[in-house]
């Protein structure tokens, strides 16, 4: 297992606590707006994690439309399947790779990705199977994090106290932020039509600590087992202080940027 997944699957309960209504589903909504999902698509979410994507989609295509949610992680699904099911289509929920979808060609109106691509070993091959499960003229919606001072500020702040390496791995999420990787990566996949717009939406967290001991316990989990306690609260410490100009009563609040895709076969 690699350390992405051995990391979702850990944090796969807090993801959809703490993760996904601070982060996901604003970027979940801003995605489904950029596609447009017509009454009765079918409709397919790569790497659906815990499944903010499908749910929405869901309403938006209704009881004549098909949703289905696929990931690799069996316990990021096992969370997915425990949400209350949406209004409007059945979201059917499916383990399985990215870079081989096990559906016959040209079977979904829509692909929606979000931010899932730039954890794909093989992001080629993954667009390639989503543009073949695409019928003609289908929609690809795919979205990939580009910058974000809260998690510059978390990877400068955890490489004090476990070092710049391990911390690093803060980035990964943003590993297509260059614009003109993913530019080549969808002209590799020959999409046509291809949009893609840049975006700032807000993560609003309850509690600086929400997502502190998130990231502390899932991406850092790793760097962090070996520390001391002592070490561990000063980390925590050192991380309360770094966020402090992005807290107020309402809780924490930091910008995230991403790259928005919309193309079609």
């Amino acid at each position: 297992m690699s350390q992405s997944s051995s990391t979702f699957t850990r944090a796969s309960a807090p993801y959809e606590r703490v993760m996904v209504p601070a982060v996901f589903a604003p970027w979940a909504k801003d995605l489904l707006d950029t596609v447009a999902l017509a009454a009765g698509t079918r409709m397919l979410d790569v790497a659906c994690g815990t499944g903010i994507v499908a749910r929405l989609a869901a309403s938006q295509v209704g009881p004549t439309g098909r949703v289905v949610g696929l990931d690799t992680n069996e316990a990021m699904l096992a969370v997915a399947r425990a949400q209350p099911q949406p209004t409007g289509a059945h979201v059917e929920w499916w383990q399985g790779d990215a870079t081989k979808l096990p559906f016959p060609d040209a079977v979904f109106g829509a692909v929606l990705c979000q931010q899932g691509l730039q954890y794909m070993p093989d992001r080629s091959a993954a667009l390639r199977e989503m543009k073949r499960v695409l019928a003609s003229g289908g929609r690809l919606g795919l979205s990939v994090f580009s910058q974000s001072i809260g998690y510059q500020i978390f990877e400068r702040t955890a490489a004090q106290f476990v070092g710049e390496k391990a911390a690093a791995i803060m980035r990964e999420g943003f590993a297509l932020a260059d614009l003109g990787e993913l530019s080549a990566l969808l002209r590799k996949a020959e999409l046509s039509t291809v949009q893609i717009h840049t975006k700032t939406l807000l993560a609003r967290f309850a509690l600086a600590r929400d997502f502190i001991d998130y990231q502390l316990g899932g991406r850092l989990a790793n760097a962090v087992s070996p520390l001391s306690d002592e070490t561990r609260t000063a980390l925590v410490a050192a991380l309360c202080k770094a966020f402090e100009p992005y807290v107020d009563s309402d809780g924490m609040v930091f910008p995230m940027q991403a790259h928005v895709v919309l193309a079609q076969r």
